[in-house]
């Protein structure tokens, strides 16, 4: 944007011979006033014409000594040329910037126009200052600045990179906020308005998710567990009886031993066999108790 802007200074500007110097504007505005002093008044309008001209050739920045000598300068000369309200605002510019700055007697004596009008403007207070209007920081009256005097004169300079001036002018009062090259505007732009907030329907709420639901009762420890004490009983008793049969068998075969028959040994081995059958019952009965606790 800066870029874009330094460019577009230059080319309304007008064509410059040469760039000047700051020793050129200082030395040209000295003779001015020796001119003055010495009654020499064409001499004197043709070197603060010449000074002005000088500072729209400027290719160097502009210290606020050198702004200040300009504005008394143009002062004097249109005061000599009867516009005192621009005069009186050059000289005020200068009062500004140089507010300790005395007048010689030799250019303004007691009680002359010049002398009312450089009095009036140390009484001056500070300018009201407005924002350019544009987006640039440029150099007002040797200072740099984001905004200008709201009524001139002011000195406006850009820069660019590197230092060079890139454009430089007075800018009289009364003259547009700005020089038409940087196409800005007296009046600040407006705060920004807030957008409205854009509506956002309402999210419906995702539904609780539903309980676990509850783990089905054992059918094993149902009834206060009487199914397993069920099978505790079942089992002992079947254990009761394997014991019986297993002693029954063990008395058959002392005897079958002692008197071996037919019927002894038919005897021994169904108690043998009847122990055992009923001892696999009892423990079955017995592992399921455990199982189902």
């Amino acid at each position: 944007m800066i870029i874009a802007l330094v460019g577009a200074l230059a080319a309304a500007a007008e064509p410059c011979a040469q760039p000047s110097r700051a020793a050129e504007v200082a030395s040209t505005l000295q003779q001015a006033m020796v001119s003055y002093a010495e009654l020499e008044e064409d001499a004197f309008k043709a070197s603060a014409d010449r000074a002005l001209k000088l500072v729209d050739c400027l290719a160097e920045p502009m210290t606020p000594t050198l702004a200040a000598q300009l504005h008394r300068v143009v002062g004097v000369r249109q005061i000599l040329v009867g516009d005192e309200p621009g005069g009186r605002e050059a000289l005020a510019a200068s009062a500004r910037i140089e507010p300790g700055f005395k007048l010689s007697e030799t250019i303004a004596p007691a009680g002359t126009s010049l002398d009312v009008a450089w009095k009036a403007a140390l009484a001056q207070g500070p300018a009201v200052r407005v924002p350019f209007g544009a987006p640039v920081t440029a150099t007002v009256d040797g200072t740099s600045a984001v905004d200008r005097p709201q009524n001139g004169p002011y000195v406006l300079q850009v820069e660019q990179a590197g230092g060079t001036v890139a454009f430089s002018t007075w800018v009289k009062s009364g003259w547009p906020a700005l020089p038409p090259a940087l196409g800005g505007s007296a009046t600040p732009a407006p705060a920004p308005v807030a957008a409205a907030p854009v509506p956002v329907a309402p999210v419906a709420a995702a539904p609780a998710p539903a309980p676990a639901p509850a783990p089905a009762p054992s059918t094993a420890s149902s009834g206060g567990g009487g199914g397993g004490k069920g099978f505790l009983v079942s089992g002992l008793i079947s254990g009761g009886l394997a014991a019986g049969l297993y002693g029954g068998a063990v008395g058959s075969r002392l005897a079958y031993e002692n008197n071996p028959t037919a019927g002894g040994y038919t005897m021994t081995n169904g108690a043998v066999y009847g122990s055992i059958g009923t001892a696999v019952l009892s423990a079955g009965l017995l592992s399921i108790h455990i199982a189902t606790r």
